[in-house]
């Protein structure tokens, strides 16, 4: 019976040994993304706040997200894209006080409300404007349903621009 223990354990070590050298199937060890900045503005102005997601078309690689401020983006090697096609997600993002529509004003504010337990900031010990709803006014072709593509190549650093129309 011991035998067969001992047994046992040497296959999980050795099991464990093979998942550790294995890897998450992310990057190599020791090798990064690529570090990529960019610009992008929605109907001529500078996107002041949002996001810019890469997603690889061939599957190789994570999703990257990165903040927008002030019209920039940047990311690092580190935390930046793998190298190949990627769809691009672009989100622009306005208080919801200068949302176009009461329904996208009526839309963000109840998500404020659900993130937050459907309590105030001030209930949860946060400042009001801590809670200031959001709401995306990029078009959907830009985001969910978007058909914007990027090359990322195989480099250190890359630069992208993306000029979007309302």
């Amino acid at each position: 019976m011991s035998e067969k223990r001992a047994s046992r354990g040497a296959r999980m070590a050795a099991w464990l040994v093979a998942a550790a050298l294995a890897g998450c199937g992310g990057e190599p060890a020791g090798e990064g993304g690529v570090a990529v900045a960019g610009k992008v503005s929605l109907g001529g102005e500078p996107v002041e706040e949002g996001t810019v997601t890469l997603i690889p078309l061939d599957g190789a690689g994570s999703p990257v997200t990165a903040p927008i401020r002030g019209g920039a983006f940047e990311t690092t090697r580190a935390d930046g894209p793998s190298p190949g096609k990627h769809r691009v997600e672009v989100r622009a993002f306005a208080s919801a006080s200068d949302a176009a529509t009461a329904r996208e004003r009526a839309r963000a504010e109840a998500a404020v409300k659900g993130m937050m337990f459907g309590k105030s900031p001030s209930d949860l010990g946060a400042p009001a404007e801590s809670a200031t709803a959001r709401v995306n006014v990029a078009p959907e072709r830009y985001n969910a349903r978007s058909e914007l593509t990027a090359e990322i190549p195989a480099a250190a650093s890359h630069t992208l621009e993306f000029t979007l129309s309302k």
